[in-house]
């Protein structure tokens, strides 16, 4: 495996474990969204295990083969980071902005193995791994279970043509969705949400996105030992099938239409979302099977 120039970018694609309680689709190293600060300390973001459709482009700085940096491709300021420097199992991992210089970025090794260990005494022992039932990334004993092994440079090239496809088909998808966006916010539609208080956007959710969240919530049912009612208004943090709802929609344009456009030109962009799950039976009037307060058909979205 020859070094990687600082100029092209590496993702983490996971390998093995499967990860089987984050869905069926590959993983890889990914970001939450959010971003956070600690005053006199830097800022970071928060690393995940995520659907590999949502990779995150790193860099390579150094020698991976013995020391070097691995920082985002959009911003080498911010690079991966121990945790407090606590090389130590169970410790997380985060991405980190370290104030340049003065306090420089962990250093880590890709083995020959496809695994990644941090840089010094501890490379033979520690490597990154997954914590079952979670996103985040914590240092693991090598050879544990739960250790992450990641892709070669043959599947990052097929991964990097993929993603360039994938990028295109999602541009011409959205200048779909927006002129369709811009058709549904005419006047009547405006006047409708002032006097009512609320809109029904019939098709703002195309269907092949709510049979996708229907299928994850029926899995995460059909395995649930403790009953269905922890799934009324259960929050589902960065979940694919649920977050397209809105990301993957007509939504977010129908926010800039509405509201006007974030700075930057960014999107309007969920993380996660929560669900009101209803049951046949549930909020029914006394007597009656079906209630009249629920509505079933999901493609069609409520926007309050």
């Amino acid at each position: 495996m020859a070094a990687i120039s600082e100029l092209k970018t590496h993702y983490f694609l996971v390998k093995s474990p499967k990860c089987e309680w984050l869905g069926q689709e590959h993983k890889a190293l990914c970001l939450l969204g959010n971003h956070y600060k600690l005053a006199g300390h830097g800022e970071g973001k928060t690393l995940i295990l995520s659907t590999s459709k949502r990779a995150e482009p790193f860099v390579l700085v150094g020698d991976r083969h013995s020391s070097c940096d691995i920082l985002l491709a959009s911003d080498k300021s911010f690079g991966l980071e121990i945790n407090y420097r606590k090389e130590e199992k169970g410790n997380s991992l985060s991405i980190w902005n370290c104030n340049g210089d003065r306090y420089p970025h962990s250093k880590f090794v890709l083995n020959v193995n496809g695994t990644v260990s941090p840089a010094g005494q501890n490379k033979s022992k520690l490597v990154l791994g997954a914590k079952r039932g979670e996103q985040g990334i914590v240092l693991v004993g090598a050879g544990d279970p739960l250790q992450l092994v990641f892709q070669g440079d043959a599947d990052l090239e097929v991964h990097r043509k993929e993603m360039a496809a994938l990028l295109q088909r999602e541009k011409e998808a959205g200048s779909l969705l927006r002129m369709a966006a811009d058709l549904k916010c005419d006047q009547e539609m405006l006047k409708s949400l002032g006097n009512e208080g609320f809109i029904k956007l019939e098709g703002a959710v195309p269907k092949d996105l709510t049979d996708e969240a229907l299928k994850y919530i029926n899995m995460l049912i059909g395995q649930s030992s403790q009953g269905a009612d922890q799934f009324k208004a259960k929050s589902f943090p960065n979940r694919t099938e649920i977050t397209n709802l809105f990301n993957k929609s007509m939504l977010p344009y129908i926010m800039e239409n509405l509201l006007g456009p974030l700075a930057g030109g960014r999107p309007y962009v969920q993380n996660q979302g929560q669900l009101a799950i209803r049951f046949p039976g549930d909020m029914c009037d006394p007597g009656e099977c079906w209630s009249r307060h629920v509505m079933f058909a999901l493609p069609q979205v409520t926007l309050l």
